[in-house]
């Protein structure tokens, strides 16, 4: 009987080139179930997958209890009708149904429903966004559409629309380790400004960055609070200007490392590179301040000084002796608060612990300076004012980077739409 039925179906007056009346859209549903590779320089996205593709054929209908009750058959994809298929962003061919799945299996049922499953490697362009490296996130997706809607200008409702697929990928696996894997749900899109419109199945690719933020991110940090030490080594010591050109090659080092790992044409450009051009910035002015200091303080003394440097110097000799003296005050008020220390006295001059103190105050509170600072005075100054400074904006620069790089990037990311099935174009008709 089943015979019987196949040749009444495929073998009477069947026209495979015929397109059939569809009564329902054609529904295409996808599983990606491994990430092959996904170069993010190039933008390329290599992925395994599974497509699962519904259609109407009226001309395959019967009467199941004229034939046995029977509710299906099977058949070779060649001996029916099958949609011109293309994956439109693929790198190579477009194609999807090619001659060498002619011999593939399809199933009928007796509603006409034909059900055909292929899959392969699927190589598709990615538009990369690694505006927060290494913090990024890339949403690609694979775009499919009907080669007879783009030729008649079909809008969805008439092509095809997507469905939910025949079973889930739970263990999704990534070969190099680098990203997290999460498919988005799909939806029907149009396809640029056109009026035809095309199946997309969006996914979301989250690098992991600890590798990248232990072994780049975390060093740039630390140096850039190890550069404005630079200002407490003494000018006499004779390596300050090699220690902060020292770091200036640093941070050059570390910005060539980044711009290997991003493409040449990121846009936007990602904060991190900002980043590191702020810090090549900041060193290099370090450099120049250095080497100002240093001319400062090998000024002879027969040198005169203008007024405001004068007032400059003993401004920031007075704020520091102000500082030590509360810290000094600090340590007398600790001292005096262990009781037992109280009745301790020397054995030879009977100084309590509380004239130590005050003697120790008195011999390492700085002395009121005279009136007449000299440069190396001033140059000494400069040192503390400036280490104040860039200590200061290192502290606020480093705060608005993980600022921008964490509250920004997690608000934009949305947990089951991605941003290409969400934009003004999509129909909403994601399921």
């Amino acid at each position: 009987m089943t015979r019987k039925l196949h040749q009444k179906l495929i073998n009477g007056d069947y026209e495979t080139s015929f397109k059939p009346k569809f009564k329902n859209p054609m529904k295409i549903s996808m599983t990606v179930y491994k990430l092959i590779d996904f170069d993010d320089i190039r933008g390329l996205l290599h992925t395994v997958g599974i497509l699962f593709l519904t259609w109407n054929d009226p001309r395959l209908s019967w009467n199941s209890s004229d034939y046995e009750g029977i509710k299906g058959i099977s058949c070779h994809l060649r001996d029916v009708w099958r949609p011109e298929i293309a994956l439109l962003n693929s790198v190579e061919s477009i194609a999807v149904i090619t001659r060498e799945m002619e011999k593939s299996t399809v199933y009928i049922s007796s509603e006409g429903e034909v059900h055909f499953v292929t899959g392969g490697i699927f190589k598709t362009f990615c538009n990369l966004n690694v505006e927060h490296f290494p913090f990024d996130s890339h949403e690609c997706y694979l775009l499919f559409v009907l080669f007879h809607d783009i030729m008649s200008s079909k809008v969805h409702d008439e092509g095809m629309d997507v469905a939910d697929p025949l079973f889930n990928a739970s263990d999704i696996q990534d070969r190099d380790g680098k990203w997290e894997y999460v498919s988005l749900k799909p939806c029907i899109h149009s396809v640029g400004k056109t009026n035809f419109y095309g199946a997309a199945f969006p996914i979301r690719l989250k690098r992991r960055w600890s590798f990248i933020f232990l072994n780049i991110v975390i060093p740039i940090i630390l140096l850039s609070y190890l550069n404005v030490f630079v200002f407490l080594i003494p000018v006499e010591a004779g390596e300050r200007i090699s220690f902060a050109i020292t770091m200036l090659l640093s941070y050059t080092v570390f910005l060539l490392v980044i711009a290997s790992s991003i493409p040449e044409t990121a846009d936007p450009m990602p904060i991190i590179s900002i980043f590191l051009i702020f810090k090549l910035l900041y060193s290099g002015s370090i450099i120049v301040s250095v080497v100002a200091v240093t001319r400062l303080s090998h000024r002879q003394d027969d040198i005169p000084m203008s007024k405001v440097s004068i007032k400059f110097t003993l401004a920031v000799e007075k704020a520091k002796r102000v500082i030590c003296r509360e810290k000094m005050d600090k340590m007398r008020k600790q001292e005096k608060a262990v009781n037992h220390l109280k009745e301790i006295k020397d054995d030879q001059t009977d100084i309590t612990i509380e004239d130590k103190a005050d003697m120790l105050m008195d011999s390492e509170a700085p002395k009121s300076p005279d009136e007449h600072p000299t440069w190396i005075r001033m140059s000494r100054a400069l040192d503390k004012l400036l280490f104040c400074i860039y200590l200061l904006t290192i502290m606020m620069e480093t705060t608005g980077f993980f600022v921008s790089q964490f509250v920004t990037h997690e608000a934009d990311e949305s947990p089951d739409f991605g941003h290409y099935c969400t934009s003004g174009e999509s129909d909403g008709h994601g399921h």
